[in-house]
């Protein structure tokens, strides 16, 4: 008899343990699920396929587990590169609501690929809104450096908007920039103070090596007023910076950003400039009145164009995304509806329906 009992109870856990299925896709190498694969192995020959499921809690890594809380599901996204697996990427989500993204490379010390990086969420109480209507927002940003030091960027929002942020590294303060505002809610300056002190071993935060270069203990950029634009620390209009820009914290030579405004102290053009007098990267915004009609950006050899639609009313109607003028995306409004379209080579190969920002279906073409 107590054979059989345990046997029932055995059959009984067999039949209660949730089953979670698998899905797979051709992928980039950034993650994305661009194409349901016809199988695994199909999936598995691709140079880059991704697989996506809901596990169990039970699987989630120690690092993670203090974040996770009671009614978020969880998904794991395995990434794989000619069949090989080379970043998990763990999600705790409740519907739309995100609570934890998180990415890490399979192989510890992997020399190549984004560092692993942990993003919390968190309900935002700054707008006024309680409860389960409340949004998420990033709060938290935690970077694991290969020397194995922690960056944690910590963010504060005033009603919605992001009013600043704390930087630490081990748990040292490192710096705190503050985000201002104009009476239309569009940011008009941003100041970065540093840390009276930096630590000696600061050098993964300007670049390889200890950075020669003073670090002033405040930077700000301040957006020009409109029709202004200002193109060096010379100019008349007095911004309080080194060279026109906010530093890179993250390289060791100043950039010099550019901009153009129009009269209502929107950018229309904006560009990137290294020491040596280099432009890197550019960006112009075309308007018709409130109207952004395109984007039209150049960076590290490649160019790409975002043209905006809009319906007789003047709401958002959708948008088409190209690189190198070659059509890769085109999103259509339909009420609560979008309707998304990635293309490959100029055809469409995937058309995904989103309503409410939740992904309702999706169909390889």
């Amino acid at each position: 008899m107590p054979v059989q009992r345990a046997g029932f109870f055995l059959t009984m856990l067999i039949f209660t343990a949730p089953v979670f299925s698998q899905d797979w896709y051709l992928s980039n190498p950034s993650g994305m699920a661009v194409e349901r694969a016809v199988s695994k192995t199909a999936a598995l020959r691709a140079e880059w396929a991704v697989s996506v499921e809901q596990t169990e809690e039970s699987r989630v890594p120690g690092i993670l587990r203090p974040y996770y809380e009671n009614g978020f599901s969880v998904e794991l996204r395995v990434l794989y590169n000619r069949g090989n697996p080379v970043r998990r990427q763990w999600i705790f989500a409740s519907g739309p609501r995100i609570r934890l993204n998180a990415s890490f490379p399979v192989k510890e010390n992997q020399a190549e690929g984004p560092l692993p990086f942990i993003e919390l969420y968190s309900p935002d109480s700054s707008a006024g809104t309680q409860g389960g209507n409340a949004e998420y927002l990033l709060t938290e940003l935690l970077e694991i450096q290969p020397s194995g030091g922690r960056y944690s960027t910590r963010y504060r929002y005033s009603g919605g908007l992001l009013a600043g942020t704390e930087t630490r590294l081990d748990g040292t303060l490192l710096w705190n920039d503050e985000y201002r505002y104009t009476r239309n809610f569009r940011l008009r300056g941003i100041e970065r103070r540093y840390a009276p002190a930096l630590p000696a071993e600061h050098g993964d935060a300007a670049g390889e090596g200890a950075d020669e270069t003073p670090v002033p203990e405040t930077v700000r950029l301040r957006f020009p007023p409109p029709g202004l634009s200002f193109i060096s620390p010379d100019s008349p209009y007095d911004y309080g910076l080194k060279t026109g820009a906010l530093r890179d914290a993250f390289k060791t030579n100043w950039t010099t950003v550019r901009y153009n405004v129009d009269e209502q102290g929107r950018i229309s053009y904006e560009e990137h400039v290294d020491d040596a007098g280099n432009i890197t990267a550019s960006l112009a915004n075309e308007w018709d009145g409130e109207k952004l009609l395109s984007v039209v950006w150049k960076a590290d050899g490649v160019s790409g164009r975002v043209e905006f639609d809009y319906s007789p009313s003047g709401a958002p109607a959708g948008e088409r995304d190209y690189r190198n003028d070659v059509l890769e995306r085109r999103v259509t409004n339909d009420g609560d509806r979008e309707i998304e379209e990635l293309y490959r080579d100029g055809r469409p190969i995937l058309r995904a329906v989103w309503e409410n920002g939740r992904k309702i279906t999706e169909e390889r073409l």
